[in-house]
């Protein structure tokens, strides 16, 4: 089992699920493309909540409605 010692290890084994809905034989160069840039994503996600890098949707539309004045969310 993938484990990220980083962040307490592989949840529900996310990360083989995945692994496993990718087909090697068959795959287009689009579905390769479009697997390495999910898997890149993953990857920088990780490594923004391991350095906390993130916040609350709360903060965003905060940030979001000092960004844009304009901006009316609900």
């Amino acid at each position: 089992m993938l484990e990220d010692k980083n962040l307490g290890g592989n949840k529900n084994g996310v990360y083989e699920k995945k692994l496993n809905e990718v087909n090697v034989y068959g795959n287009t160069l689009y579905d390769f493309i479009y697997d390495l840039v999910f898997f890149m994503s993953l990857n920088e996600s990780k490594d923004d909540i391991k350095n906390d890098r993130v916040m609350t949707i709360e903060e965003s539309k905060e940030r979001l409605m000092k960004e844009y004045e304009y901006l009316d969310i609900k």
